[in-house]
């Protein structure tokens, strides 16, 4: 159940990330310049990942901790206080690896925006 839940969380994340990279440099189309509909579906996925992005973000940023954590990063992308090989069913070890990586997302979308918005 764990690895199902650890696999949709990282299958969400990356269609995040790839539709918010595709629409950082998507050339803004009028609706009435465009020639047909686009595909069924994708406008709805487009709407939940926005959300589901919202919603994630929400929550307060630690950057000191963001910071740490950033910092104590392995070159293979992982840390070397979590046990990857848990296999408990209840508190699961890898999922410390998913919050610290919500926690350095956070932290880096708030310092974005502030500094975006330090330049408006």
């Amino acid at each position: 159940m764990a690895q199902t839940l650890f696999g949709l969380y990282m299958c969400l994340l990356s269609l995040a990330c790839a539709a918010s990279a595709a629409t950082a440099v998507r050339p803004s189309v009028s609706t009435s310049e465009r020639t047909s509909p686009p595909p069924f579906g994708i406008s709805d996925l487009d709407t939940v990942l926005r959300r589901y992005l919202a919603e994630l973000l929400q929550a307060h940023a630690n950057i000191t901790a963001a910071t740490v954590y950033a910092e104590s990063l392995t070159a293979n992308g992982s840390w070397p206080d979590i046990d990857y090989g848990d296999r408990t069913r209840t508190e699961w070890a890898p999922t410390a690896h998913l919050s610290r990586l919500q926690s350095i997302s956070r932290a880096l979308v708030r310092l974005q925006t502030s500094q975006l918005q330090g330049h408006t």
